[in-house]
């Protein structure tokens, strides 16, 4: 007698079934993790911001005036490497005296993780200054670009966040090209309201021994995306954090439209 063998398998159309199935939840599953972890980062970058918040109000009390640089200005060894962020002995701004722990003025979705890296600029009004570029509250690197020294990188395009002078007259803020916020507020507004924001902007700097609590203190980047498509972090002197379009605060990144920057306003509640 032959014996009759069944074979179980699947068909080619049960297979394509399959991986058409697999193909369609991969593509909703992997942009909601995206979101997830891109609000995760947030989350931990608003946390990071209030701290560095609370340590420049600590700072002012004790120094009666607001550091030049939040984070540290770079140290150099012997033989002329910049020495390790987490290693800085100086004690003239936040770290390490105000904020401890290093990990804090760093921006999870910042690309940054050698702590030797630096940045080269002159913020507003001040003196030039090499601040680290781990330190992602001080400025922000939207193009990265940099020149490699071998064990560190020395980046030449920073956009400074933190600024204690940003204009040394009303008239300065006044003739800017920086736009007041919020600017459809402010089409169309007569020169007599166009100056009075400009003095209430002007006020709004930290070089003054008492600044309002709406005072702009600084602004992450970093997640706002090389198109500015996406959103920036902001905090302000009062300890007030909140989340604002970036093409509003940083404009198109040109000359021409750099948004409305440090005249930036927390949100009307």
């Amino acid at each position: 007698m032959r014996r009759i063998s069944c074979r179980s398998g699947f068909s080619l159309i049960e297979l394509l079934t399959v991986i058409a199935i697999i193909a369609i939840l991969a593509a909703i599953i992997f942009p909601v993790m995206s979101r997830v972890k891109e609000n995760a980062n947030q989350s931990n970058c608003m946390t990071n911001l209030h701290q560095v918040q609370m340590g420049l109000q600590m700072f002012k009390q004790d120094n009666r005036k607001y550091p030049e640089v939040l984070s540290a200005e770079v140290e150099f060894e012997g033989n002329g490497e910049p020495r390790m962020f987490e290693n800085c002995t100086q004690g003239k701004y936040l770290f390490k005296e105000y904020v401890k722990n290093y990990q804090l003025f760093h921006c999870p979705t910042s690309r940054i993780t050698n702590s030797r890296d630096y940045a080269e600029y002159t913020p507003g009004y001040g003196a030039p200054v090499k601040v680290y570029a781990y330190c992602s509250y001080d400025y922000g690197l939207p193009s990265y670009d940099s020149i490699d020294k071998g064990t560190h990188k020395v980046y030449t395009n920073p956009d400074p966040h933190y600024v204690v002078s940003w204009a040394i007259s009303v008239e300065d803020v006044l003739n800017s090209t920086l736009k007041p916020y919020p600017p459809e507020e402010y089409e169309g507004a007569s020169q007599a309201e166009l100056l009075e924001a400009a003095q209430r902007d002007y006020e709004r700097q930290l070089k003054f021994r008492n600044p309002p609590g709406d005072t702009l203190v600084t602004w992450c980047s970093y997640h706002a995306g090389q198109d500015r498509s996406g959103q920036v972090l902001a905090i302000f002197l009062d300890g007030h954090a909140d989340r604002f379009p970036a093409k509003e605060v940083e404009g198109n990144g040109t000359q021409s439209d750099p948004g409305c920057r440090w005249r930036l306003r927390q949100k009307k509640t």
